[in-house]
């Protein structure tokens, strides 16, 4: 896949800091790169950009499925096929996982070979 596995309760400094109530939470470009990259594989698109709309670019339901599949794994099961109609670009995508950062802590993200050191 992308070479990133998820470890949660970090960010990839280290621990998140639960954030106050109403206080965003930016998912940072490495949360933006995973949605990309989910995008990628799945629509075989390259030049994603964070404002291009899902099914501009050939997304179609089906697709959506499938990227609600693989942004559950990175992310947790909160993550829903509905979100893709709902919130059709990266940055919106992102916004959304932001809103589970509330909730929860943003998982680590790790490469494979940092994982192996």
């Amino acid at each position: 896949m992308n070479g990133y596995r998820v470890e949660p309760g970090e960010s990839e400094g280290g621990p998140i800091s639960q954030p106050g109530v109403g206080e965003a939470v930016d998912p940072g470009p490495r949360v933006r790169d995973l949605i990309r990259q989910a995008w990628r594989e799945v629509v075989t698109y390259d030049d994603i950009q964070d404002d291009d709309d899902f099914f501009d670019i050939g997304g179609t339901s089906l697709h959506a499925i499938q990227i609600a599949s693989r942004l559950r794994k990175l992310f947790g099961p909160s993550v829903v096929v509905g979100w893709v109609f709902e919130y059709p670009t990266v940055r919106e995508m992102a916004a959304v996982i932001s809103e589970l950062a509330n909730a929860s802590p943003l998982p680590t993200l790790t490469t494979n070979a940092e994982r192996e050191k």
